[in-house]
């Protein structure tokens, strides 16, 4: 986002990686359900593998993790594994 002289977001403005992110987000949602299956479990590693496809870099990895869980498309399992939900 940009802001003002004053310091004021001006979301009207956009700014870099909003929508960038967005759109790696969905796209990473899209190659769990491809690759993976709602209702079917993965590791870590899995992940990373669809990470590096859709271009999410390590470091917004673990945020994106983080926000699918919260989003609940992703359920962290006791064995260390994530569910697909949805």
């Amino acid at each position: 986002m940009h802001s003002d002289e004053a310091g004021v977001i001006d979301p009207s403005r956009g700014g870099a990686g909003g929508k960038s992110n967005r759109k790696m987000k969905k796209a990473f949602i899209n190659e769990i359900h491809r690759i993976i299956g709602v209702g079917a479990e993965c590791g870590l590693d899995d992940l990373r593998r669809i990470a590096e496809k859709v271009n999410c870099g390590l470091s917004e990895f673990k945020t994106t993790i983080e926000n699918l869980r919260g989003d609940g498309i992703l359920l962290k399992k006791s064995n260390s594994n994530f569910q697909v939900l949805s």
